[in-house]
């Protein structure tokens, strides 16, 4: 998952016109996971970023990243041997397991096995608190002014809890993050203290742009 390449393929394999279709009658929006049109920060690129279905690309991706395929399933492998099996849980609602169910089959199609499960909120909640999960398939409402401005950044608690930890703590707890992340949670901060509205903008559309380009998390309708 640290892997920028392996994020993008899977955001590649995911069709999300036949999900917007199937699911939502075509009434949504196929988009990565980034800001709404009415949010100060919007770019058009911001929202088609990965977003096409080309599962073609997907599979050269995890190719060069050297998830190898054996087998009759066709089914893909580290290096190690070891196959690798993503465990999402889901929240129930909102389309979610029937979303994830078809994203299963668009993953598998690139040999990436899901074996997935729909729990409770609060069970989902309190594996996030613990940095105990795979993937959460989860709403994405951080997509306003506001909400990129309240809690944490692009929901850093789904996707770097043990990051945002140490961020919090002054190094006492968690995971010392990369550099980059480091900037983005300045960059946050200082979004939150600005008094400036031109630089409020600024600071959002830069801390959104992370998120266009290194897909913490991936986005469907």
């Amino acid at each position: 998952f640290r892997d920028r390449r392996f994020r993008i393929a899977l955001s590649l394999g995911i069709n999300r016109e036949e999900i917007n279709d199937i699911l939502y009658f075509g009434k949504c929006i196929p988009r990565q996971a980034t800001v709404n049109r009415a949010c100060s920060y919007f770019e058009p690129e911001f929202e088609t970023s990965y977003a096409e279905f080309d599962p073609d690309r997907a599979n050269l991706i995890l190719d060069e990243i050297g998830l190898v395929r054996k087998g009759a399933g066709g089914w893909r492998y580290f290096p190690s041997g070891r196959q690798i099996v993503l465990s999402p849980v889901v929240i129930e609602g909102g389309f979610r397991p029937e979303m994830t169910e078809l994203v299963a089959d668009y993953w598998a199609d690139l040999g990436i096995l899901l074996s997935w499960r729909v729990v409770d909120n609060e069970l989902v909640y309190t594996k996030l608190m613990g940095n105990q999960l795979d993937l959460a398939i989860y709403p994405g409402d951080t997509a306003t002014d506001v909400g990129i401005a309240m809690g944490t950044p692009l929901q850093m608690r789904c996707w770097g809890g043990a990051w945002e930890d140490w961020l919090r703590s002054d190094g006492a707890k968690g995971e010392e993050p990369p550099d980059d992340i480091k900037e983005l949670w300045s960059t946050w901060q200082a979004l939150k203290q600005t008094g400036d509205d031109e630089e409020r903008i600024r600071l959002g559309k830069k801390i959104v742009r992370s998120q266009a380009e290194n897909l913490y998390g991936i986005g469907a309708v």
